[in-house]
């Protein structure tokens, strides 16, 4: 997915998709709230699926115009992948990791 080209007059908001608990709230992310590296945001959870379509705790990240983008599609949204330069990468462990079972301890 491309999605939408962003301007610089746009607001931008980084979104991370399938998490169990949220430590960062909407409060926080309206009231603008910075954070610096480090700083816990939430905890990854086993919601949807990862690329060789098993399921297994992850997230990832979605770079948006606005806040709440869940269920605009790329009207809204763009691909954080224009804005760095991946390499290709072995997904052999991710694809280990899905077929086993997980429990979540905070």
């Amino acid at each position: 997915m491309k999605g939408i080209d962003i301007k610089e007059t746009d607001d931008v908001f980084f979104i991370y998709m399938h998490l169990d608990s949220v430590v960062f709230t909407e409060e926080d992310a309206t009231n603008r709230l910075e954070v610096e590296a480090g700083t816990v945001l939430g905890y990854a959870g086993v919601s949807g699926s990862i690329a060789s379509g098993g399921h297994a705790p992850h997230l990832h990240l979605e770079v948006a115009t606005v806040l709440d983008a869940y269920g605009k599609g790329e009207s809204v949204r763009t691909n954080p992948a224009r804005f760095i330069n991946l390499q290709s990468y072995d997904t052999e462990d991710q694809d280990k990791e899905a077929k086993n079972k997980h429990i979540y301890i905070k």
